[in-house]
């Protein structure tokens, strides 16, 4: 492994929590500068390999923690790095899966790297790091929802490995198996019957004919308001983030001040 960042000392080791056991390696990259972990040189081509991790975020301020993940032709100069794909954690306080096929690399580059952004403050935890050749049974990606309204939502993805996908969501923070789950042909599901300014967690994979995938990162989308609320009406604020002009979808804000 190396490690390039131009004003600190990460990427390094922390035992403030772990994956799988109680280590992990601390990405934290600033406005400023950058923070990049590279891995071994592999000899193989890499458009046949696939690398797969675990990132935690526990912070509410550094814009979800977006990392990319690309190659590199030259470990030590983060010039060479070529983006394949930029994942970002969806809540906070939750390890997430990520798997990220590299044959859409077209470079000559022999080094997989994960490197904060450029300008943007990151701060988050990586771990079970594994790079392998692609699976048969690819899990879906880009999964995004649109046309959300206070009863229903439109999700979407990418993947062409599965002829059936297997779609579970619930109120955010749902264990899966608990949840509802819906079964498509299609690169897309619209859901029904949602609670009014909800949040919702979205979980998909792909059904292959003799295996399937892990599941995609989890979406994570809060329904439209209702224009008249059922009683009685609950909210014990611990779906959203915290910290000054944070206040619940459905409500507003007001503050007056006045000096003598």
């Amino acid at each position: 492994f190396n490690t390039i960042n131009p004003s600190s000392n990460y990427p390094s080791v922390s035992a403030n929590r772990g994956a799988t056991g109680s280590k992990s390696i601390l990405i934290y990259g600033t406005e400023t500068g950058y923070s990049t972990l590279v891995l071994p040189e592999f000899g193989e081509d890499l458009t046949n390999l696939q690398l797969s991790f675990k990132m935690y975020r526990n912070s509410t301020t550094n814009s979800l923690s977006p990392v990319m993940v690309g190659v590199m032709s030259d470990r030590n100069s983060i010039s060479t790095f070529d983006t394949v794909a930029i994942v970002s954690c969806a809540r906070n306080d939750v390890w997430e899966y990520f798997e990220i096929p590299l044959s859409g690399y077209t470079g000559y580059g022999t080094y997989i790297a994960i490197s904060t952004l450029p300008g943007v403050s990151a701060y988050c935890y990586i771990d079970d790091i594994i790079v392998s050749e692609i699976s048969d049974c690819a899990a879906p990606t880009n999964v995004t929802t649109a046309n959300i309204t206070t009863t229903s939502a439109n999700i979407t993805w990418d993947g062409t490995s599965g002829t059936l996908y297997t779609v579970e969501y619930g109120i955010s923070g749902f264990t899966l198996g608990s949840g509802t789950i819906e079964y498509t042909s299609t690169n897309s599901i619209m859901l029904y019957n949602l609670a009014p300014s909800s949040g919702y967690d979205v979980y998909i994979r792909a059904l292959c004919s003799d295996t399937v995938s892990v599941y995609a990162p989890v979406l994570t989308f809060r329904t439209e308001c209702s224009e008249s609320l059922e009683l009685p009406f609950i909210e014990r604020f611990d779906s959203y983030g915290f910290g000054s002009g944070v206040k619940p979808q459905c409500m507003i804000s007001a503050s007056e001040y006045s000096y003598l």
